[in-house]
């Protein structure tokens, strides 16, 4: 979330003289960072269970890191926090092995390079992943010929995520790569690029198939999930149809989980046949998760991002109100320019007034790292939403990069702890009993 910057080259490739040894039976450490978003360790997990496998290496557990031969590192680049904990993992790979045995994947490529550049690290962007092979195979990690990454990294039954943990059946399918927005905060973007939506035919095949081997339910993972389909004369609305038709045609039981957020943008645009879809379809549709940012109209248009508030606010209660037992989802960035302590109270009431259950805030991160004035005033902020937030009834819950504030909690999607959950759950108890 630093704006500014400009787009970084997203591959970095060098050439790795390796023993005939390694390069016939290399070892693969595949290290992911925790706070990686769904895609991410998605790429992960396509790497570890087929892609590698399939070229002939074998994957080491990171407890035994020191057998390796090569490292692959998963990064987040969506903050300061991410590069921060994504240059640890560098540096503890490295302790391991020389830079031109490490290759880095996921944002921190596209989006703060020089935090961890060296000129014999290897690098790539998901906006790249089309080199993949090429790079792993200069590496001495693989043959180019055979199953190629970008074919294979769709979907896979089961991720260890923290968030996407609704089932242990759960079918993660990527829809889509790539964003349509130009948020200004956004660094993601230079690392993922232009969105590039996978054909409605392809993503049904991949969930019907996943259903029939057994899958409870279907997770649309994408970078831009609303935005689904408008590079191909498509539209967000059939795919969701497509995909609560394949859980239809599965049993009584199966689902579609939207936690992936979506850019409240499409669900005001598509606000009448999504509220047919919630209302027809409730009991497969759960929950509901939107990347609103703030409250503010001037800090939208800051952001280059849809700015009408009210209308907003109106697609999210129309659907709330079509499937009464959603449990929904928001996201914050607070501090962004020109935040200011009026446009902090407009976040602040758009909470309350929208009714969003669980809100998940991150604090801006800002380019000018030596402005103390702005530094001032992002800590200003960030301080005061979690006092106020707090002072609002929420149960606030603080982590080294991020807010959760949460009106309700529901055990079916909630696997964060607030201290005062417990305490607040036996109150509610105390007071039904009198």
């Amino acid at each position: 979330m630093i704006p500014g910057r400009q787009s970084e080259p997203a591959v970095m490739m060098k050439t790795t003289m390796t023993s005939a040894q390694t390069a016939n039976h290399p070892k693969v450490c595949v290290l992911v960072d925790k706070i990686a978003c769904f895609r991410r360790v998605l790429d992960a997990a396509t790497l570890t269970n087929r892609y590698l496998v399939q070229h002939g290496a074998q994957v080491i557990g990171s407890e035994n890191i020191q057998d390796a031969n090569f490292a692959i590192i998963i990064t987040c680049g969506f903050n300061d926090y991410a590069v921060t904990t994504g240059g640890r993992l560098v540096d503890y790979a490295r302790t391991f092995m020389d830079d031109s045995h490490i290759l880095i994947m996921g944002c921190i490529p596209g989006t703060a390079p020089e935090s961890i550049a060296s000129t014999e690290l290897h690098m790539v962007a998901p906006r790249a992943y089309a080199h993949l092979d090429q790079i792993l195979a200069q590496m001495g990690i693989l043959k180019e010929d055979g199953a190629h990454f970008v074919d294979m990294n769709i979907g896979q039954l089961g991720l260890a995520h923290e968030y996407a943990t609704l089932s242990p059946s759960t079918f993660y399918i990527s829809v889509s790569n790539g964003c349509a927005g130009n948020c200004t905060y956004c660094e993601i973007r230079h690392a993922i690029g232009k969105i590039q939506s996978r054909p409605l035919e392809t993503i049904q095949t991949h969930i019907d198939q996943a259903l029939a081997d057994g899958a409870g339910a279907v997770y649309l993972g994408s970078d831009d999930l609303g935005a689904w389909g408008i590079d191909r004369g498509e539209k967000f609305p059939a795919l969701l149809e497509a995909a609560l038709a394949s859980c239809g045609r599965a049993g009584a039981e199966q689902y579609v989980d939207l936690r992936n957020v979506i850019n409240p943008v499409w669900l005001v645009k598509y606000e009448d046949e999504l509220e047919n879809l919630f209302s027809k379809h409730a009991a497969r549709l759960p929950a509901l998760s939107v990347a609103l940012q703030s409250g503010s109209p001037k800090v939208l248009r800051w952001c280059q991002r849809y700015a009408h508030t009210e209308r907003m606010q109106h697609a999210v209660q129309t659907l709330q109100k079509a499937n009464p037992s959603l449990y929904s989802f928001g996201h914050l960035i607070i501090g962004l320019p020109p935040e200011g302590p009026g446009e902090l109270e407009q976040t602040l009431r758009f909470m309350d007034e929208s009714a969003i259950d669980f809100w998940t805030c991150f604090r801006y991160s800002s380019a000018s790292k030596d402005d103390i004035d702005e530094r001032t005033r992002i800590e200003a902020n960030w301080a005061s939403f979690i006092h106020q937030a707090g002072q609002q009834g929420y149960m606030v819950q603080e982590k080294p990069d991020r807010v959760y504030a949460a009106r309700k909690l529901d055990p079916r999607f909630n696997t964060i702890e607030f201290p005062d959950a417990a305490q607040e759950h036996q109150s509610q108890e105390e007071m039904h009993d009198h």
